[in-house]
């Protein structure tokens, strides 16, 4: 089993306001004055920066949706739903939250290019990304393959992917290995821990002990 991890950059920044109506008129099916609505919601802002008293003029937004809020997910995820016909195309199977995007792939014993269909795939997926206004961060792209090299799962050629191919890799905030093994999560956890209660031991210090009397 092959899995590629992929980021984009920006991604919530670079959401075409006009592409996104289009879509939710066109593959969403929004009519009337519920698109007016969405129109309304996109349209008109602006941006400034401040530093210290000093306010730059506002600026008009034509890309992007409002970050914190519960719509920004949910309008970037109806954005990028033509990704899947492009993954079913090429018979892959993928998860996408919200701007990570999980690609995995199942590989035979001893096929060498059994890669090829997943990096048709990824060539066809930057296309689209290019053509919608977004951009792959390929220094966060990772592939993992599952599996050991005495039933020949790991040999198979990776072709442009091979320079990130990695042992380790961190999905959602979890690390997964080759072996499907937890030992590096676990590490990590109790590290993590460890960490937080030293610093909680010296907090103690600057606290007085308090008796409690009944």
């Amino acid at each position: 089993m092959a899995l590629v991890l992929l980021d984009l950059s920006a991604a919530f920044d670079l959401v075409d306001h006009e592409v996104l109506l289009t879509r939710l008129e066109t593959s969403v099916g929004l009519r009337g004055t519920v698109l007016k609505w969405f129109h309304s919601y996109l349209t008109n802002r602006c941006f400034s920066v401040r530093i210290g008293q000093q306010t730059s003029s506002r600026i008009p937004l034509n890309c992007g949706v409002p970050q914190g809020s519960i719509l920004g997910p949910v309008l970037f995820t109806l954005y990028m739903l033509p990704l899947a016909s492009i993954f079913n195309k090429h018979k892959v199977s993928f998860h996408l939250y919200a701007d990570d995007t999980q690609i995995y792939f199942p590989l035979k014993h001893n096929d060498k290019n059994g890669l090829q269909p997943l990096l048709a795939c990824l060539e066809e997926l930057k296309l689209w990304l290019s053509s919608n206004f977004l951009n792959l961060n390929e220094n966060k792209t990772e592939i993992i393959l599952f599996g050991d090299k005495e039933n020949c799962v790991l040999n198979v050629d990776c072709g442009s992917l091979a320079s990130y191919e990695t042992q380790c890799a961190r999905n959602l905030g979890v690390l997964f290995d080759q072996n499907l093994k937890f030992d590096k999560q676990i590490s990590a956890v109790v590290k993590s821990c460890f960490f937080h209660l030293r610093l909680l031991s010296k907090v103690k210090l600057s606290y007085h002990r308090v008796t409690f009397k009944q």
